[in-house]
C-alpha cells in the first residue's frame, strides 16, 4: 500500500490505522480520538479535521507531493517511534498497570470501591 485514507467523522482509535502506523505505510486521517496519538503530521502522515470534505481532499494533495509519503514511505524516526508506543509488550504494560491500579483502590476503604471489597 502507498497510503491509509481514513476519513470518518467518528472514530476513537482505529485499529487500521494503527496497522498502517507500525507497517511504516502513510495515514491521511481525520484528526479526532486516538488516531491523533499516533498519526504525527509530516512525519508518518497528514491530519485534517473530520468531516471536512475539502480538507480531505487537500490532505490527500499534501500526501501525495510529500517526497515519503508519495513513494509509501514515512520518517525512519518516526516509524521506529510509533512501533515502540504501539508495542505489545507496552500495551501489556499499561493495561497491567491500570488493573493495579484498579486493584489497589478496590481493597482502600478511602473509595467508593472500597465497599465492594477486592476486584
Amino acid at each position: 500500500a502507498t497510503m491509509l485514507l481514513f476519513p470518518p467523522r467518528v472514530d476513537n482509535s482505529s485499529n487500521s490505522v494503527k496497522e498502517a502506523v507500525v507497517a511504516g505505510v502513510p495515514v491521511v486521517a481525520s484528526a479526532m480520538g486516538g488516531v491523533m496519538d499516533y498519526v504525527v503530521p509530516g512525519k508518518n502522515g497528514v491530519a485534517f479535521p473530520a468531516g471536512n470534505l475539502e480538507a480531505l481532499v487537500e490532505a490527500i494533495r499534501g500526501a501525495v507531493a510529500h517526497p515519503l509519503f508519495s513513494q509509501g514511505k514515512v520518517a525512519p524516526e518516526t516509524l521506529q517511534q510509533m512501533r515502540e508506543y504501539l508495542s505489545p509488550r507496552r500495551m501489556a504494560e499499561g493495561f497491567l498497570a491500570a488493573y493495579q491500579r484498579v486493584a489497589q483502590l478496590s481493597c482502600s476503604p478511602k473509595t467508593p470501591f472500597g465497599r465492594f471489597g477486592p476486584v
